[in-house]
């Protein structure tokens, strides 16, 4: 996982480089801002944020 938001966009900005061409990576692209919006909380609070499954968020 990324340490930061920049960090997040360049690795998103490798991943459509290399399989853009292949594989529907421009909807990702497109909707990096909200892909990425849990980087500007703070870190302790990433692992709840990450899922939408309420399961996944309290079992860690």
């Amino acid at each position: 996982m990324a340490e930061g938001r920049q960090e997040a966009l360049k690795i998103l900005e490798r991943l459509k480089q290399m399989w853009g061409a292949r594989y529907l990576v421009a909807s990702w692209w497109e909707n990096a801002g909200p892909l990425v919006r849990f980087y500007e909380y703070p870190k302790v609070l990433w692992p709840y944020l990450l899922s939408t499954n309420l399961m996944t968020r309290f079992i860690r």
